[in-house]
């Protein structure tokens, strides 16, 4: 039990950062190169120029891509964990589900 809360606890810190980091660094330049003009350079957000051109803007999108699908894996994770933990703690503690089943 106190392994599946150590696990989730851990899952909920990466899946933050990662979603910081998505946020705060990634998406600003995938836009940024998604809209970027013919010339391929690109100003984000944070003020810094990017070079918007040939493979550097693929790779933008496939980490984007890359990123996105590593938070949804991680939120299933940590939500199949959730459930998992609740089920077990109410297994654990029966005297208290007093709760009437209509």
């Amino acid at each position: 039990m106190k392994a599946i809360k150590f696990f989730l606890n851990l899952l909920v810190v990466f899946w933050t950062l990662l979603l910081a980091v998505d946020f705060l660094l990634v998406l600003p330049e995938y836009c940024a190169c998604r809209n970027a003009s013919e010339n391929g350079n690109a100003k984000t957000i944070w003020g810094y120029t990017i070079d918007c051109i040939g493979d550097s803007a693929e790779f933008s999108l496939i980490f984007f891509q890359m990123i996105g699908c590593w938070l949804i894996g991680i939120m299933t994770m940590i939500i199949i964990l959730h459930i998992i933990y609740n089920r077990k703690k109410k297994h654990q503690n029966p005297k208290n589900n007093n709760h009437a089943i209509f």
